[in-house]
């Protein structure tokens, strides 16, 4: 699965373990993006953008359903 492509969706379908185990799997691939932007001929810019953007909607699920109990 392409985390960096998700869709809100997509998120909202996922149970509450998965959505935790999502959001571990985006940091960690954050993460790797980060050591290799820093290398010179990178062009992975995009991906931590859509990254950046799966996380931020992640977490707006699971507020949403902290907020529902």
């Amino acid at each position: 699965m392409e985390l960096h492509k998700l869709k809100i969706d997509e998120i909202r379908a996922m149970t509450n373990d998965r959505l935790k185990e999502s959001e571990g799997e985006i940091r960690r691939e954050l993460a790797l993006l980060k050591m290799d932007i820093a290398t010179p001929g990178s062009n992975k810019l995009g991906v931590k953008k859509g990254l950046k953007k799966t996380l931020a909607r992640v977490k707006l699920v699971q507020s949403e359903l902290r907020a529902k109990k």
